[in-house]
């Protein structure tokens, strides 16, 4: 099983995409390919789904430093976010970033 099917296995059995499940996240990462350097966030602790562009990221990290009340695990996400698509090839790949109530995960998957 490749590496994309294996992670879209995961996401229907998680039973938070409905009937059509495996069609709305196969449509999503086809949009997340679409729209070039930056992640395609699936969070399904609040059931949300976005595309973080670079310039997002570094603009929300800047916001979480700045904002005394912000989480230190979420400055690390962020920053976990930015290195890890300092080494994704964007032709070949295209990044996803998984929030479950296990933690958070970045999965790189061919195009």
């Amino acid at each position: 099983m490749t590496r994309r099917n294996d992670l879209i296995s995961q996401l229907i059995q998680s039973g938070k995409w409905g009937e059509e499940g495996e069609l709305v996240i196969k449509d999503l990462i086809t949009i997340a390919t679409e729209k070039g350097v930056g992640t395609l966030v699936l969070n399904l602790l609040n059931d949300s789904t976005t595309f973080m562009s670079v310039s997002d990221i570094e603009n929300d990290l800047i916001d979480c430093q700045e904002d005394e009340d912000v989480d230190p695990e979420d400055i690390v996400l962020l920053e976990e976010m930015l290195a890890t698509i300092n080494n994704v090839n964007f032709e070949t790949q295209v990044l996803i970033t998984l929030i479950t109530d296990q933690g958070t995960t970045n999965f790189t998957l061919d195009r």
